[in-house]
């Protein structure tokens, strides 16, 4: 089984550095990048993102 660090670098290109940053809501996603992720998981963007708050909070 691949770890979550190897996933996305193998799977995404990104650093672990970088995988950290998202998952702690430290940076904003390019929608190219949501795509890949979604492409790696086999599930499409929208399946993604179901559930997800899209409420701004600043």
């Amino acid at each position: 089984m691949m770890s979550l660090n190897e996933f996305a670098f193998k799977s995404l290109l990104l650093t672990s550095a970088t995988q950290s940053r998202i998952e702690n809501g430290l940076v904003d996603l390019k929608f190219s990048t949501l795509v890949k992720i979604a492409n790696a998981l086999n599930i499409t963007p929208s399946e993604l993102l179901e559930g997800f708050d899209f409420s701004f909070k600043p």
